[in-house]
């Protein structure tokens, strides 16, 4: 979240120093209580102490108090998280200076108001102090995509509750089929094997775009055993056909979409006319959602209904995943309570002109971008735009980079020796790519798939898979 600017502070008496304290930002209340770390940068263009006779100080202060005291003074009742220090020699003057308070895992409470302070102090009497000019401030919560996050849940009332977990689902099957559905590689943080890391394929292997790979890039070229024995070979591993599909549903909607088309709403497939290996197929433990929208009404509905004799009947349905795209502005409709006093009578009538829409598109100022299901339908149950069937697909946004690279004609598998000791293994980073020359066979750039490892006497056996670049097509 970025903070406000500010320069030049009001100040205060504390004895016996005079201290200067920077404008009171409130950062944040949060609504729900989580533990989790945390990460302030603050960047100054200009730090300066105007007194060229004596030292000044400077602090940072990341701070919290209790809500309570949001309406007194915003320099009372704080107390310090974290804080950075500097020492000024007279006149000293600093710019483009970057200060970063990393804050470790700690509870963050909603109960509390947290906010940073900027401030200078020198000995003696006189006005002279630091002054400064802050050009950017950002709060990041947590300091990193990696972070675990707890966080407690409650209702507004403040009920804690437990959530239900889905029926008939495993934890493990449900894992992996959000890692299947986002193409995700999963390992965990060198430094802190508690700490889980969740990357789409395409951030996995980021340093493998021609922009970075060459400044990235490990040169590998004297690790090969030229040797021993090697094979360099094409790609054998792949599939005649590939499908994408969710798990099949037996709603109205589902059942009369499998009936027409032959196929899952949502399913992407094609064939592959290099292919030598059976299919390969990625089906989720989720089943599509398509949305519909009733008539005379601008909200969209999940379809998990059959119909019995022309009505509607809910049925319970498999586990469906869906985008939450927030309130959401509607035509107007009300929502009441039947009561049944001397007869029923309908109480607490309140109208309403927006809904929570939960579906399987995901919007940006108010435009569907992106779309949960593998492939594009063949029909819709809702008044589509040209946005919808524009829409990024899971396919396309999460498998279109990897499978195009793997159905190259060009690519290459070398299978060889490589010599290599503790301090390449325990540094061994599968995300980052390895060059290597084999002289008269050529060289390249090659993603590191495996690396049999016995110790520093003895070679290990590697396969590496070659980068196809943009440039080299």
């Amino acid at each position: 979240m970025p903070l406000s600017v500010f320069t030049s502070p009001p100040s205060t008496v504390i004895e016996p120093y005079i201290t200067y304290s920077g404008t009171y930002t409130d950062l944040f209340i949060l609504k729900r209580t989580v533990t989790i770390d945390a990460l302030l940068t603050i960047t100054f263009s200009n730090l300066t102490n105007n007194d060229t006779q004596r030292n000044n100080e400077f602090w940072i202060e990341l701070v919290e108090r209790e809500e309570d005291f949001s309406n007194d003074s915003p320099w009372t009742n704080w107390n310090v998280i974290s804080q950075i220090h500097w020492d000024f020699t007279p006149g000293q003057v600093m710019t483009n200076k970057t200060a970063t308070m990393e804050i470790g895992e700690r509870t963050w409470s909603e109960r509390k108001q947290y906010g940073i302070r900027l401030l200078t102090r020198r000995q003696g009497n006189g006005h002279s102090y630091v002054t400064y000019n802050v050009t950017s401030a950002e709060f990041s919560l947590p300091k990193n995509a990696s972070t675990q996050i707890k966080a407690d849940l409650k209702f507004d009332e403040g009920d804690y509750i437990t959530p239900k977990a889905p029926e008939n689902i495993k934890q493990i099957d449900f894992l992996k089929g959000i890692l299947n559905l986002f193409n995700m590689y999963v390992y965990t943080e060198q430094l802190n094997p508690k700490h889980v890391i969740f990357e789409k394929y395409d951030d996995y292997y980021a340093f493998t775009t021609p922009e970075l790979i060459k400044s990235v890039a490990l040169d590998w070229t004297k690790k090969v055993d030229l040797s021993s024995s090697y094979s360099i070979k094409p790609y054998l591993a792949l599939p005649k056909s590939y499908l994408f599909t969710f798990k099949e549903d037996n709603d109205y909607i589902n059942s009369d979409y499998k009936k027409k088309y032959g196929e899952v709403y949502g399913t992407f497939k094609f064939a592959d006319t290099y292919g030598i290996t059976e299919e390969k197929k990625v089906e989720l433990v989720f089943s599509p959602s398509p949305i519909i929208q009733d008539v005379g009404s601008t909200k969209f509905f999940l379809s998990t209904y059959t119909v019995d004799s022309g009505n509607k009947k809910l049925q319970k349905s498999n586990i469906r995943l869906l985008f939450n795209n927030g309130l959401t502005p509607c035509n107007e409709y009300t929502i009441a309570k039947d009561s049944f006093i001397s007869g029923w009578q309908t109480t607490d009538v309140t109208t309403l002109t927006s809904y929570p829409m939960a579906t399987n598109y995901y919007y940006v100022n108010d435009l569907p971008v992106h779309d949960l299901h593998f492939g594009r339908p063949n029909e819709v149950y809702f008044p589509a735009t040209v946005a919808h069937s524009n829409a990024e697909t899971a396919y396309t946004r999460y498998y279109s980079n990897q499978v195009t690279e793997l159905t190259n004609p060009n690519i290459k598998v070398i299978e060889c020796d490589c010599v290599l000791n503790e301090f390449d293994i325990n540094n061994l980073d599968l995300k980052t790519p390895v060059f290597v020359d084999m002289g008269e066979n050529g060289h390249g750039y090659f993603k590191v798939l495996s690396v049999d490892y016995i110790s520093k006497n003895h070679t290990s056996r590697v396969v590496l898979q070659q980068i196809i670049l943009h440039t080299d097509r």
